[in-house]
Protein backbone atom coordinates (compact mmCIF):
# COMPACT_ATOMS: atom_id res chain seq x y z
CA UNK A 1 0.00 0.00 0.00
CA UNK A 2 1.32 3.72 -0.90
CA UNK A 3 2.00 6.18 1.46
CA UNK A 4 -0.95 8.57 1.89
CA UNK A 5 -0.99 12.27 2.10
CA UNK A 6 2.25 13.20 0.13
CA UNK A 7 2.90 16.27 -1.87
CA UNK A 8 3.25 15.14 -5.42
CA UNK A 9 4.17 16.66 -8.48
CA UNK A 10 6.77 19.31 -8.97
CA UNK A 11 8.47 20.18 -5.72
CA UNK A 12 11.97 21.85 -4.54
CA UNK A 13 14.22 19.60 -1.99
CA UNK A 14 16.49 22.32 -0.54
CA UNK A 15 18.67 19.22 1.16
CA UNK A 16 20.13 18.15 -2.22
CA UNK A 17 22.25 20.20 -4.32
CA UNK A 18 21.35 22.61 -7.05
CA UNK A 19 21.42 19.94 -9.62
CA UNK A 20 18.86 17.53 -8.38
CA UNK A 21 17.07 19.66 -6.28
CA UNK A 22 13.98 20.06 -8.35
CA UNK A 23 11.64 16.76 -8.66
CA UNK A 24 8.90 15.06 -9.84
CA UNK A 25 6.56 12.61 -7.10
CA UNK A 26 5.03 10.36 -9.57
CA UNK A 27 3.46 7.06 -8.57
CA UNK A 28 5.60 4.07 -9.17
CA UNK A 29 3.83 3.26 -12.12
CA UNK A 30 3.56 6.70 -13.58
CA UNK A 31 7.25 6.61 -12.82
CA UNK A 32 7.82 3.58 -14.40
CA UNK A 33 5.97 4.66 -18.09
CA UNK A 34 8.18 7.53 -17.87
CA UNK A 35 11.88 5.73 -17.36
CA UNK A 36 11.13 3.17 -20.08
CA UNK A 37 9.86 6.08 -22.68
CA UNK A 38 13.02 7.73 -22.05
CA UNK A 39 14.62 4.47 -22.47
CA UNK A 40 13.39 3.96 -25.78
CA UNK A 41 14.01 7.77 -26.86
CA UNK A 42 17.76 6.52 -25.90
CA UNK A 43 17.76 3.66 -28.04
CA UNK A 44 16.31 5.17 -31.12
CA UNK A 45 19.25 7.70 -31.10
CA UNK A 46 21.50 4.54 -32.07
CA UNK A 47 20.97 5.59 -35.62
CA UNK A 48 21.81 9.50 -35.21
CA UNK A 49 24.76 8.54 -32.71
CA UNK A 50 25.99 5.90 -35.72
CA UNK A 51 25.65 8.81 -38.34
CA UNK A 52 27.22 11.43 -36.62
CA UNK A 53 30.57 9.06 -35.45
CA UNK A 54 30.56 7.62 -39.01
CA UNK A 55 30.23 11.64 -40.46
CA UNK A 56 32.75 12.72 -38.16
CA UNK A 57 34.95 10.12 -38.72
CA UNK A 58 35.22 10.72 -42.44
CA UNK A 59 35.22 14.66 -41.92
CA UNK A 60 38.41 14.29 -39.73
CA UNK A 61 40.28 12.01 -42.22
CA UNK A 62 39.94 14.58 -45.05
CA UNK A 63 41.19 16.73 -42.55
CA UNK A 64 44.23 14.74 -41.86
CA UNK A 65 44.72 13.65 -44.68
CA UNK A 66 44.46 16.31 -47.11
CA UNK A 67 47.95 17.40 -45.91
CA UNK A 68 49.38 14.96 -47.20
CA UNK A 69 47.46 13.91 -50.62
CA UNK A 70 47.77 17.58 -51.83
CA UNK A 71 51.55 17.82 -52.25
CA UNK A 72 52.40 20.34 -54.86
CA UNK A 73 49.47 20.18 -55.84
CA UNK A 74 49.76 22.79 -58.59
CA UNK A 75 52.51 21.67 -60.20
CA UNK A 76 51.84 18.07 -60.04
CA UNK A 77 49.00 19.25 -62.33
CA UNK A 78 51.15 20.38 -65.15
CA UNK A 79 53.01 17.63 -65.26
CA UNK A 80 53.64 15.51 -68.83
CA UNK A 81 54.32 11.89 -67.25
CA UNK A 82 54.82 9.84 -64.00
CA UNK A 83 58.41 10.49 -63.96
CA UNK A 84 58.26 14.28 -64.30
CA UNK A 85 55.34 13.72 -60.90
CA UNK A 86 57.68 11.72 -58.93
CA UNK A 87 60.51 14.47 -59.58
CA UNK A 88 58.72 17.42 -58.63
CA UNK A 89 57.96 15.07 -55.28
CA UNK A 90 61.25 14.38 -54.42
CA UNK A 91 62.44 17.69 -55.94
CA UNK A 92 62.16 19.31 -52.12
CA UNK A 93 63.89 16.18 -50.12
CA UNK A 94 67.36 16.34 -52.88
CA UNK A 95 67.54 20.21 -51.71
CA UNK A 96 67.50 19.74 -48.05
CA UNK A 97 64.10 21.48 -47.55
CA UNK A 98 61.79 18.75 -46.85
CA UNK A 99 60.78 20.02 -43.93
CA UNK A 100 59.36 23.35 -45.80
CA UNK A 101 57.05 20.95 -48.16
CA UNK A 102 53.69 22.70 -48.40
CA UNK A 103 51.31 20.18 -47.08
CA UNK A 104 47.67 21.43 -48.43
CA UNK A 105 48.23 24.36 -50.27
CA UNK A 106 49.16 27.54 -49.35
CA UNK A 107 50.03 28.12 -45.77
CA UNK A 108 47.58 29.58 -42.98
CA UNK A 109 47.87 31.61 -39.94
CA UNK A 110 49.36 30.32 -36.67
CA UNK A 111 45.97 31.28 -34.76
CA UNK A 112 43.81 29.72 -37.08
CA UNK A 113 45.57 26.63 -37.12
CA UNK A 114 45.53 26.09 -33.67
CA UNK A 115 42.17 26.80 -33.30
CA UNK A 116 41.43 24.16 -35.71
CA UNK A 117 44.05 22.09 -33.66
CA UNK A 118 42.00 22.39 -30.68
CA UNK A 119 38.63 22.03 -33.02
CA UNK A 120 40.13 18.69 -34.17
CA UNK A 121 41.25 17.23 -30.79
CA UNK A 122 37.83 18.25 -29.55
CA UNK A 123 36.01 16.47 -32.41
CA UNK A 124 38.08 13.81 -31.61
CA UNK A 125 36.83 13.40 -28.22
CA UNK A 126 33.15 13.70 -29.54
CA UNK A 127 33.62 10.97 -31.97
CA UNK A 128 35.48 8.55 -29.03
CA UNK A 129 32.51 9.61 -26.50
CA UNK A 130 29.48 9.21 -28.54
CA UNK A 131 29.15 5.90 -27.88
CA UNK A 132 29.92 6.08 -24.39
CA UNK A 133 27.28 8.47 -23.97
CA UNK A 134 24.73 6.75 -25.41
CA UNK A 135 25.87 4.27 -22.56
CA UNK A 136 26.03 6.57 -19.90
CA UNK A 137 22.45 7.90 -21.01
CA UNK A 138 21.17 4.06 -20.61
CA UNK A 139 22.22 3.90 -17.44
CA UNK A 140 21.52 7.48 -15.93
CA UNK A 141 17.62 7.13 -17.12
CA UNK A 142 17.43 3.83 -15.13
CA UNK A 143 18.42 6.22 -12.14
CA UNK A 144 16.64 9.59 -12.61
CA UNK A 145 13.83 7.40 -10.61
CA UNK A 146 14.86 6.20 -7.76
CA UNK A 147 14.57 8.07 -4.75
CA UNK A 148 11.29 7.76 -2.66
CA UNK A 149 11.65 10.57 -0.38
CA UNK A 150 8.38 12.61 -0.61
CA UNK A 151 7.10 15.89 1.60
CA UNK A 152 4.31 14.97 3.89
CA UNK A 153 0.70 16.59 3.44
CA UNK A 154 -1.55 15.29 5.98
CA UNK A 155 -4.37 16.94 6.65
CA UNK A 156 -4.26 15.79 10.28
CA UNK A 157 -1.42 17.40 11.27
CA UNK A 158 -0.77 19.78 14.19
CA UNK A 159 0.05 19.88 18.04
CA UNK A 160 -2.79 17.92 19.73
CA UNK A 161 -5.12 18.50 22.82
CA UNK A 162 -7.60 16.50 24.51
CA UNK A 163 -10.81 17.65 26.11
CA UNK A 164 -12.19 15.21 27.98
CA UNK A 165 -12.19 14.55 31.87
CA UNK A 166 -8.85 12.29 31.66
CA UNK A 167 -7.11 14.20 29.28
CA UNK A 168 -3.82 14.26 31.52
CA UNK A 169 -3.98 10.38 31.34
CA UNK A 170 -4.47 10.25 27.76
CA UNK A 171 -1.49 12.99 27.62
CA UNK A 172 0.35 10.27 29.34
CA UNK A 173 -0.27 7.46 27.84
CA UNK A 174 0.73 8.90 24.16
CA UNK A 175 3.93 10.47 25.58
CA UNK A 176 4.65 6.84 27.52
CA UNK A 177 4.06 5.18 23.89
CA UNK A 178 6.35 7.48 22.25
CA UNK A 179 9.16 7.01 24.53
CA UNK A 180 9.01 3.40 24.45
CA UNK A 181 9.03 3.57 20.59
CA UNK A 182 12.18 6.08 21.02
CA UNK A 183 13.72 3.35 22.89
CA UNK A 184 13.46 0.66 20.85
CA UNK A 185 14.59 3.04 17.94
CA UNK A 186 17.69 3.72 19.75
CA UNK A 187 18.64 0.46 20.75
CA UNK A 188 17.65 -0.50 17.16
CA UNK A 189 19.42 2.58 14.67
CA UNK A 190 22.09 3.99 16.93
CA UNK A 191 25.20 2.52 17.47
CA UNK A 192 27.63 0.73 16.11
CA UNK A 193 25.56 -1.85 14.09
CA UNK A 194 22.15 -0.76 13.41
CA UNK A 195 19.68 -2.90 12.07
CA UNK A 196 18.78 -1.01 8.54
CA UNK A 197 15.71 -2.63 7.58
CA UNK A 198 14.43 -1.35 11.09
CA UNK A 199 15.54 2.27 10.67
CA UNK A 200 13.61 3.54 6.97
CA UNK A 201 10.86 5.19 9.08
CA UNK A 202 12.87 9.06 9.07
CA UNK A 203 14.31 11.13 7.09
CA UNK A 204 18.04 10.06 8.95
CA UNK A 205 18.61 6.92 10.00
CA UNK A 206 19.99 8.68 13.14
CA UNK A 207 21.74 12.03 14.46
CA UNK A 208 25.37 12.25 15.19
CA UNK A 209 26.55 12.94 18.07
CA UNK A 210 30.33 13.47 19.71
CA UNK A 211 30.90 11.93 23.69
CA UNK A 212 33.58 13.40 25.94
CA UNK A 213 34.38 14.19 29.10
CA UNK A 214 33.06 17.21 31.33
CA UNK A 215 33.29 18.74 34.06
CA UNK A 216 30.15 18.50 36.63
CA UNK A 217 27.11 20.37 34.90
CA UNK A 218 25.55 21.44 38.73
CA UNK A 219 25.29 24.18 40.30
CA UNK A 220 27.01 22.78 42.97
CA UNK A 221 29.65 20.28 44.22
CA UNK A 222 27.63 17.40 44.10
CA UNK A 223 29.02 14.85 41.52
CA UNK A 224 30.58 12.07 42.90
CA UNK A 225 33.15 11.34 39.95
CA UNK A 226 36.60 13.30 40.28
CA UNK A 227 36.71 17.00 38.88
CA UNK A 228 36.28 15.30 34.64
CA UNK A 229 34.67 12.84 35.46
CA UNK A 230 31.10 13.35 34.14
CA UNK A 231 30.47 12.32 30.46
CA UNK A 232 28.91 14.74 27.94
CA UNK A 233 27.56 14.12 24.48
CA UNK A 234 26.28 16.49 22.09
CA UNK A 235 25.03 16.41 18.65
CA UNK A 236 26.67 20.10 17.76
CA UNK A 237 25.36 22.69 15.36
CA UNK A 238 23.14 20.64 13.07
CA UNK A 239 21.38 21.37 10.43
CA UNK A 240 17.27 21.03 10.72
CA UNK A 241 17.68 19.23 7.48
CA UNK A 242 19.17 15.96 9.33
CA UNK A 243 15.37 15.84 10.73
CA UNK A 244 14.07 15.87 6.99
CA UNK A 245 13.07 19.73 7.75
CA UNK A 246 12.92 21.26 4.03
CA UNK A 247 13.72 24.76 3.96
CA UNK A 248 15.95 27.30 1.78
CA UNK A 249 17.23 28.57 4.77
CA UNK A 250 17.26 25.95 7.00
CA UNK A 251 17.39 26.57 10.68
CA UNK A 252 20.36 24.77 12.91
CA UNK A 253 19.66 23.00 16.39
CA UNK A 254 21.94 21.54 18.86
CA UNK A 255 21.29 19.20 21.43
CA UNK A 256 23.62 18.55 24.55
CA UNK A 257 23.43 16.61 27.33
CA UNK A 258 26.21 16.06 30.16
CA UNK A 259 25.61 13.11 32.92
CA UNK A 260 27.40 12.14 36.48
CA UNK A 261 26.87 10.17 39.19
CA UNK A 262 25.68 12.17 41.95
CA UNK A 263 26.73 12.23 45.88
CA UNK A 264 24.48 10.18 47.98
CA UNK A 265 26.35 10.85 51.13
CA UNK A 266 24.39 11.35 54.48
CA UNK A 267 23.44 14.67 53.86
CA UNK A 268 21.04 13.66 51.06
CA UNK A 269 20.11 10.20 51.81
CA UNK A 270 19.18 8.43 55.19
CA UNK A 271 17.13 5.90 56.12
CA UNK A 272 13.64 6.46 57.83
CA UNK A 273 10.44 4.59 58.25
CA UNK A 274 7.32 4.09 56.20
CA UNK A 275 3.79 4.87 57.47
CA UNK A 276 3.73 0.73 58.12
CA UNK A 277 6.89 0.88 59.89
CA UNK A 278 8.89 -0.23 57.76
CA UNK A 279 12.92 1.03 57.24
CA UNK A 280 13.02 2.77 53.91
CA UNK A 281 16.30 4.67 51.91
CA UNK A 282 14.91 8.43 51.35
CA UNK A 283 16.23 10.49 49.18
CA UNK A 284 16.75 14.49 49.83
CA UNK A 285 17.49 15.99 46.56
CA UNK A 286 14.39 18.09 45.93
CA UNK A 287 11.06 17.68 46.72
CA UNK A 288 8.63 15.62 44.75
CA UNK A 289 5.42 14.34 45.74
CA UNK A 290 6.57 14.43 49.14
CA UNK A 291 9.29 16.33 50.70
CA UNK A 292 11.74 13.75 49.83
CA UNK A 293 12.38 12.40 46.09
CA UNK A 294 12.22 9.63 46.46
CA UNK A 295 11.89 6.15 48.71
CA UNK A 296 12.79 1.94 48.47
CA UNK A 297 12.47 -0.57 51.06
CA UNK A 298 15.42 -1.05 53.26
CA UNK A 299 14.76 -5.12 53.12
CA UNK A 300 15.12 -7.07 50.34
CA UNK A 301 11.98 -8.53 50.20
CA UNK A 302 12.15 -12.61 49.65
CA UNK A 303 9.03 -12.11 47.00
CA UNK A 304 10.59 -9.56 44.71
CA UNK A 305 11.11 -9.96 41.36
CA UNK A 306 14.67 -9.84 40.43
CA UNK A 307 15.75 -6.89 38.50
CA UNK A 308 16.99 -3.14 38.77
CA UNK A 309 14.29 -0.73 40.61
CA UNK A 310 14.36 2.84 38.98
CA UNK A 311 12.79 6.10 39.26
CA UNK A 312 12.93 8.99 36.79
CA UNK A 313 12.36 13.03 38.42
CA UNK A 314 12.66 15.63 35.81
CA UNK A 315 12.04 19.31 36.16
CA UNK A 316 12.11 22.29 33.63
CA UNK A 317 12.75 26.13 34.95
CA UNK A 318 10.31 26.99 32.20
CA UNK A 319 7.73 24.20 33.44
CA UNK A 320 6.80 25.41 37.18
CA UNK A 321 4.17 22.67 37.38
CA UNK A 322 6.87 19.96 37.52
CA UNK A 323 5.60 17.99 40.23
CA UNK A 324 9.92 17.74 41.40
CA UNK A 325 11.88 20.87 42.13
CA UNK A 326 15.37 19.66 43.31
CA UNK A 327 17.18 21.51 45.65
CA UNK A 328 19.47 24.44 44.46
CA UNK A 329 22.73 22.80 44.32
CA UNK A 330 21.17 19.96 41.98
CA UNK A 331 20.02 22.83 39.08
CA UNK A 332 21.99 23.73 36.33
CA UNK A 333 20.48 27.53 35.29
CA UNK A 334 18.08 27.60 32.93
CA UNK A 335 18.48 23.94 31.51
CA UNK A 336 16.47 20.57 32.98
CA UNK A 337 17.64 18.40 34.88
CA UNK A 338 17.00 14.53 35.18
CA UNK A 339 18.06 12.51 38.29
CA UNK A 340 17.95 9.02 37.68
CA UNK A 341 17.56 6.66 40.88
CA UNK A 342 18.71 3.13 39.82
CA UNK A 343 18.97 0.04 42.61
CA UNK A 344 20.83 -2.73 41.41
CA UNK A 345 20.55 -5.02 44.90
CA UNK A 346 20.13 -8.68 44.52
CA UNK A 347 21.55 -9.27 40.96
CA UNK A 348 24.71 -11.16 40.67
CA UNK A 349 27.66 -10.35 38.24
CA UNK A 350 30.61 -12.16 37.44
CA UNK A 351 33.30 -9.70 38.21
CA UNK A 352 34.19 -7.10 41.25
CA UNK A 353 32.33 -4.16 40.01
CA UNK A 354 33.10 -0.42 41.76
CA UNK A 355 30.68 1.48 39.20
CA UNK A 356 29.10 4.27 41.77
CA UNK A 357 25.97 3.31 39.87
CA UNK A 358 26.04 -0.21 38.92
CA UNK A 359 28.46 -1.87 42.02
CA UNK A 360 29.19 -5.49 42.81
CA UNK A 361 31.79 -5.10 45.94
CA UNK A 362 30.07 -8.02 48.02
CA UNK A 363 31.50 -11.54 47.02
CA UNK A 364 28.37 -14.27 47.02
CA UNK A 365 28.26 -17.28 49.35
CA UNK A 366 27.49 -20.61 48.41
CA UNK A 367 26.86 -24.08 49.95
CA UNK A 368 29.75 -25.92 49.90
CA UNK A 369 30.29 -27.68 46.95
CA UNK A 370 29.15 -24.92 44.31
CA UNK A 371 30.54 -25.98 41.37
CA UNK A 372 30.09 -22.24 39.32
CA UNK A 373 32.01 -19.20 39.21
CA UNK A 374 32.54 -16.82 41.79
CA UNK A 375 30.07 -14.33 41.75
CA UNK A 376 29.73 -10.52 43.55
CA UNK A 377 26.68 -8.68 44.09
CA UNK A 378 25.45 -5.33 45.38
CA UNK A 379 24.06 -6.31 48.79
CA UNK A 380 22.25 -2.58 50.23
CA UNK A 381 18.94 -1.51 48.65
CA UNK A 382 20.35 1.31 48.81
CA UNK A 383 20.19 3.51 44.73
CA UNK A 384 22.81 5.32 42.72
CA UNK A 385 21.76 8.21 41.59
CA UNK A 386 22.49 9.18 37.89
CA UNK A 387 22.26 12.85 37.15
CA UNK A 388 22.18 14.58 33.78
CA UNK A 389 21.79 18.26 32.60
CA UNK A 390 19.77 19.24 28.71
CA UNK A 391 20.89 21.77 26.82
CA UNK A 392 18.88 22.46 23.69
CA UNK A 393 17.98 24.51 20.98
CA UNK A 394 15.14 23.04 19.56
CA UNK A 395 11.01 23.21 19.90
CA UNK A 396 8.34 20.84 19.41
CA UNK A 397 5.87 23.55 18.00
CA UNK A 398 5.74 27.14 17.08
CA UNK A 399 5.36 28.25 21.18
CA UNK A 400 7.14 25.61 22.64
CA UNK A 401 7.64 24.50 24.93
CA UNK A 402 11.32 23.28 24.15
CA UNK A 403 11.34 19.63 25.81
CA UNK A 404 11.65 16.50 23.70
CA UNK A 405 10.81 15.18 27.20
CA UNK A 406 12.68 11.72 26.02
CA UNK A 407 13.71 10.76 29.44
CA UNK A 408 10.31 10.84 31.96
CA UNK A 409 8.24 8.12 31.54
CA UNK A 410 10.45 4.97 30.90
CA UNK A 411 11.54 3.19 33.52
CA UNK A 412 13.82 -0.13 34.45
CA UNK A 413 12.98 -1.54 30.64
CA UNK A 414 15.14 1.27 29.53
CA UNK A 415 18.13 0.24 31.15
CA UNK A 416 21.00 -1.29 28.87
CA UNK A 417 21.63 -3.60 32.33
CA UNK A 418 18.36 -4.40 32.21
CA UNK A 419 18.36 -6.34 28.69
CA UNK A 420 21.54 -8.16 29.92
CA UNK A 421 19.75 -9.38 32.99
CA UNK A 422 18.75 -13.09 32.69
CA UNK A 423 16.73 -13.68 36.27
CA UNK A 424 19.03 -13.14 38.88
CA UNK A 425 22.70 -13.15 36.69
CA UNK A 426 23.60 -10.00 35.03
CA UNK A 427 25.93 -11.01 31.58
CA UNK A 428 29.48 -8.59 30.98
CA UNK A 429 28.72 -4.90 31.64
CA UNK A 430 30.99 -2.42 30.63
CA UNK A 431 33.39 -1.24 33.84
CA UNK A 432 31.61 2.24 33.77
CA UNK A 433 28.41 0.86 33.11
CA UNK A 434 26.63 4.56 33.76
CA UNK A 435 28.07 6.36 31.08
CA UNK A 436 26.56 3.52 28.72
CA UNK A 437 23.18 4.37 30.01
CA UNK A 438 23.74 8.20 29.84
CA UNK A 439 24.37 7.32 26.15
CA UNK A 440 21.51 5.31 25.78
CA UNK A 441 19.79 8.03 27.24
CA UNK A 442 20.80 10.68 24.89
CA UNK A 443 20.35 8.51 22.36
CA UNK A 444 16.78 8.15 23.32
CA UNK A 445 15.95 11.78 23.48
CA UNK A 446 17.45 11.90 19.69
CA UNK A 447 15.23 9.56 18.61
CA UNK A 448 12.45 11.52 20.27
CA UNK A 449 13.28 14.27 18.35
CA UNK A 450 12.74 12.12 15.16
CA UNK A 451 9.38 10.82 16.28
CA UNK A 452 8.08 14.03 17.54
CA UNK A 453 8.60 15.77 14.35
CA UNK A 454 6.95 12.66 12.22
CA UNK A 455 4.00 12.43 15.03
CA UNK A 456 3.51 16.84 14.34
CA UNK A 457 2.99 15.85 10.55
CA UNK A 458 1.45 13.21 10.09
CA UNK A 459 -0.68 14.37 13.04
CA UNK A 460 -0.44 11.08 15.30
CA UNK A 461 -2.25 11.96 18.02
CA UNK A 462 -5.47 12.62 16.48
CA UNK A 463 -6.66 8.99 16.74
CA UNK A 464 -6.87 9.21 20.25
CA UNK A 465 -10.00 10.05 21.87
CA UNK A 466 -11.02 13.58 22.43
CA UNK A 467 -8.49 15.40 20.11
CA UNK A 468 -8.38 18.74 18.80
CA UNK A 469 -5.85 20.78 16.93
CA UNK A 470 -4.38 23.56 18.20
CA UNK A 471 -2.04 24.45 15.55
CA UNK A 472 -3.06 28.14 14.43
CA UNK A 473 -4.11 28.18 10.06
CA UNK A 474 -1.69 30.69 9.65
CA UNK A 475 1.39 28.15 10.69
CA UNK A 476 -0.31 25.31 8.62
CA UNK A 477 2.37 25.55 6.11
CA UNK A 478 4.79 24.16 8.42
CA UNK A 479 3.04 20.48 7.72
CA UNK A 480 4.17 20.65 4.06
CA UNK A 481 8.09 21.48 5.09
CA UNK A 482 8.83 18.01 6.31
CA UNK A 483 10.19 15.27 3.74
CA UNK A 484 9.61 11.32 4.86
CA UNK A 485 10.27 8.14 3.46
CA UNK A 486 7.44 6.56 1.18
CA UNK A 487 6.48 3.29 -0.04
CA UNK A 488 4.69 3.40 -3.65
CA UNK A 489 6.53 6.84 -4.85
CA UNK A 490 9.15 7.97 -7.02
CA UNK A 491 10.65 10.68 -8.02
CA UNK A 492 12.11 12.12 -11.37
CA UNK A 493 15.26 14.45 -11.46
CA UNK A 494 14.17 17.36 -13.08
CA UNK A 495 17.02 18.53 -14.34
CA UNK A 496 18.46 14.87 -15.42
CA UNK A 497 15.20 14.48 -17.37
CA UNK A 498 14.80 18.00 -19.39
CA UNK A 499 18.87 17.47 -19.59
CA UNK A 500 18.76 13.96 -21.41
CA UNK A 501 15.65 15.36 -23.92
CA UNK A 502 17.78 17.93 -24.50
CA UNK A 503 20.63 15.96 -25.22
CA UNK A 504 18.70 13.70 -27.42
CA UNK A 505 17.50 16.58 -29.54
CA UNK A 506 21.05 17.90 -29.68
CA UNK A 507 22.15 14.60 -31.49
CA UNK A 508 19.05 14.25 -33.87
CA UNK A 509 19.66 18.12 -35.03
CA UNK A 510 23.59 17.84 -35.59
CA UNK A 511 23.31 14.84 -36.87
CA UNK A 512 20.86 15.73 -40.00
CA UNK A 513 22.78 16.54 -43.11
CA UNK A 514 22.56 19.94 -45.40
CA UNK A 515 24.21 21.26 -48.93
CA UNK A 516 26.99 23.38 -48.87
CA UNK A 517 27.77 26.19 -51.10
CA UNK A 518 29.19 23.09 -53.63
CA UNK A 519 26.02 21.15 -53.30
CA UNK A 520 27.94 18.36 -51.14
CA UNK A 521 25.80 17.14 -48.30
CA UNK A 522 27.84 18.08 -44.94
CA UNK A 523 26.62 17.05 -41.36
CA UNK A 524 25.07 19.99 -39.42
CA UNK A 525 28.07 19.83 -36.53
CA UNK A 526 30.41 20.58 -39.55
CA UNK A 527 28.57 23.68 -40.45
CA UNK A 528 28.38 24.41 -36.62
CA UNK A 529 32.27 24.10 -36.22
CA UNK A 530 33.50 26.05 -39.61
CA UNK A 531 31.21 28.75 -37.95
CA UNK A 532 32.77 28.69 -34.41
CA UNK A 533 36.44 28.99 -36.02
CA UNK A 534 35.21 32.01 -38.01
CA UNK A 535 33.73 33.90 -35.06
CA UNK A 536 36.74 32.77 -32.86
CA UNK A 537 39.32 34.06 -35.46
CA UNK A 538 37.33 37.06 -36.15
CA UNK A 539 36.92 38.38 -32.13
CA UNK A 540 40.96 37.16 -31.87
CA UNK A 541 42.00 38.88 -35.08
CA UNK A 542 39.51 41.89 -35.12
CA UNK A 543 39.01 42.77 -31.46
CA UNK A 544 41.19 41.23 -29.02
CA UNK A 545 44.59 42.00 -31.15
CA UNK A 546 43.79 45.47 -32.05
CA UNK A 547 42.90 46.48 -28.60
CA UNK A 548 46.07 44.58 -26.95
CA UNK A 549 47.86 46.35 -29.37
CA UNK A 550 46.19 49.75 -28.66
CA UNK A 551 46.74 49.11 -24.56
CA UNK A 552 50.18 48.15 -25.37
CA UNK A 553 50.80 51.37 -27.04
CA UNK A 554 49.72 53.27 -24.10
CA UNK A 555 51.17 51.89 -21.59
CA UNK A 556 54.65 52.33 -23.42
CA UNK A 557 53.72 55.97 -23.68
CA UNK A 558 52.64 57.17 -20.18
CA UNK A 559 54.51 54.17 -18.21
CA UNK A 560 57.63 53.20 -20.07
CA UNK A 561 58.70 56.84 -22.12
CA UNK A 562 58.43 58.83 -18.96
CA UNK A 563 60.38 56.05 -16.86
CA UNK A 564 62.75 55.84 -19.41
CA UNK A 565 63.12 60.23 -19.59
CA UNK A 566 63.66 60.02 -16.09
CA UNK A 567 66.29 57.22 -15.81
CA UNK A 568 68.50 59.30 -18.60
CA UNK A 569 68.08 62.44 -16.88
CA UNK A 570 69.02 61.22 -13.34
CA UNK A 571 72.26 59.51 -15.22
Amino acid sequence: MSTNFVKYGLWADYNRSPISRYQILLTDWWAGILTNALAVLITSAGRPLFTLTVGLYNWLWRKISSRWTNIQAASLQDARDTQESIGIILEPIRHGGFANVPLGGPPIGRTKEAIEIIGTGAMVLIVLGLPVMLITASIVSAGLATDTTALSNAYTCGKYEHRLPNSSDILLEYDHKAEVEANMYAIDCYGTSPLVENCNRFYSQNITYTVNSAGCPFKGNVCGESQNGSIRLSTGLTSGSVLGINAKNPYFFSRTMICSPLVTDEEYVGIGLSSRGEKQWEYWYGSSLSNYTWVNPVQKSPWEIKGYSTSIHWWDPIAPQSPFHPLDEFTAGPYPVTLNFISSHAIYYHNFRNDSVFPAQTKARFADGYPGPDLYYNNSTRAGVLGCVDQYQICESINGPCSAGSTQFTGSEALDAQSKLNHMLSMQLADEQWKVEAEKMFQTSLARMQINLFDFVRGTAAGYPGAYNTLPPEHRGMCAMVEIPTVGWRNVNLVGFLGTIAALGVVWGVSRKRKDASGEEILVVTIIYNSLVRIVVFIWRDIFRPVGVLFGKLFISIVLEPLRNFMLKSV
